[in-house]
């Protein structure tokens, strides 16, 4: 295992376990929204750790053009759960604007899956690995 595979391990396990942490703490209070929400927002940033390292260590355009498709989701989760988490926990700001965040990144999800090979490249033709 190289450094930046140790690196992006570690980063998802100290997402994990803020995510864990928080999950008892929302079981034990389910009054304590904020703390369900940032457990969930841990979770999308897990995901999107786990298909950076996948694009990494992508061998073929395709494969990496896939992951790349793939990563949107949690990226999604991840802007939803940013706004709830705000919202709920500082409770301040104007709720249409959050609205207006996770329609836009829900837009752009969609419009990732109908493009090819995805919304963030138009053509990928080839992959070099960096020492």
């Amino acid at each position: 295992m190289n450094w930046i595979d140790s690196i992006w391990s570690a980063s998802a396990a100290a997402c994990l376990t803020l995510a864990v942490l928080h999950l008892l703490v929302w079981i034990r209070d389910r009054s304590a929204k904020a703390n369900l929400a940032f457990s969930a927002l841990a979770f999308s940033i897990i995901g999107i750790a786990a298909c950076e390292l996948a694009m990494m260590h992508a061998a073929t355009p395709e494969a990496f053009g896939a992951f790349e498709r793939w990563i949107h989701v949690p990226v999604l989760s991840t802007t939803v759960f940013c706004v709830v988490f705000f919202h709920v926990h500082i409770g301040t700001g104007q709720l249409w604007l959050g609205h207006a965040a996770w329609i836009t990144r829900v837009v752009s999800v969609v419009v990732n899956f109908l493009s090819v090979p995805n919304v963030t490249h138009s053509e990928i033709t080839g992959l070099r690995h960096v020492d």
